[in-house]
């Protein structure tokens, strides 16, 4: 009896062995800060593939070269997000390629749409509902609106200028979180960001428009017509790094599963009225559209 009991105490513990030895491996990279969005979506991306079996580690690489360092001296198949507004600021302003190159080879999958927004802080002014309102409020900013951002294009304002015969001053950020946080502070008056559940729900902040018009609010193309960034929304996709083209499906299946099913990333992209790459690609979005948002950013960089 003892022999049996440890007969097959040996055979479950072979089993068990041989299950993890056999798990599909897939790690996910941060190749940016780690307090912002794109920090905690790693890690909900990470703990949903170790939901589902992976063996998966999580590094933060904190930029585009680091990231590349990393690819170069480790043969662990990742992946990590990557908006077109990133890839345009890594390549032009930090000189910086990534590794490999964005093709339709190495992207394992399209991620997210994100409006962007405008948000003002609610005092003095809090009733900014309409094209009447937001015109009534820069009326009363004496010809310059103070208007902070996070890596983005210079030309991004001429527009709007020349719409409503005002100075926009941008003031930068490090990072969306510390612009936000310069808005409450009343470092500036009003900000061009993501628009997320930390904009939406953070005290005394009026985000009044979005790129879509989502969630009640007014949307860009209405109040700004001739804007070039009207209808630029935040475009992520999925790369892959260390990846054949059978771990590529293995990793873009787990993602399709993750985006539909995980609670935690659906919780997150849900409140944030983001749409998710599962419905992009149903509805025909890939990596042109992707590339059709870098040459908008491209083109506001040369003004």
């Amino acid at each position: 009896m003892n022999l049996l009991k440890k007969t097959s105490a040996l055979a479950v513990a072979l089993t068990i062995t041989s299950f993890s030895a056999s798990a599909d491996q897939l790690d996910i990279i941060v190749p940016s800060g780690n307090t912002g969005n794109s920090w905690k979506q790693g890690v909900m991306f990470h703990k949903a593939l170790q939901s589902q079996g992976f063996d998966s580690e999580l590094h933060w690489t904190k930029n585009c070269h680091t990231n590349n360092k990393w690819v170069k001296n480790n043969n662990r198949a990742a992946m990590y997000l990557i908006s077109a507004n990133k890839f345009k600021s890594d390549k032009f302003r930090k000189k910086c390629d990534p590794n490999p190159a964005i093709t339709e080879d190495s992207t394992v999958s399209m991620l997210f749409l994100r409006s962007m927004t405008l948000c003002v802080a609610k005092k003095p002014f809090n009733n900014i509902n309409s094209k009447a309102d937001f015109e009534k409020w820069i009326k009363g900013k004496g010809g310059k609106i103070n208007i902070g951002v996070s890596d983005y294009p210079q030309g991004m304002f001429i527009d709007l200028e020349k719409q409503f015969n005002v100075k926009f001053n941008r003031v930068d950020f490090s990072g969306s979180s510390k612009t936000l946080k310069g808005l409450v502070a009343g470092d500036v008056d009003m900000i061009y960001t993501g628009y997320t559940a930390r904009e939406i729900n953070t005290p005394g902040v009026n985000c009044f428009a979005t790129t879509a018009g989502v969630n009640g609010t007014e949307k860009f193309a209405d109040l700004f017509p001739n804007w070039k960034l009207k209808d630029v929304a935040t475009y992520a996709i999925m790369q892959g790094v260390n990846m054949d083209s059978k771990q590529k499906a293995v990793a873009k299946n787990a993602m399709m599963k993750m985006l539909k099913e995980d609670a935690d990333l659906k919780a997150y992209y849900g409140k944030s009225h983001i749409l998710t790459g599962d419905i992009m690609e149903a509805n025909g979005m890939g990596l042109k559209n992707f590339w059709n948002i870098v040459d908008v950013w491209i083109s506001l960089d040369k003004k």
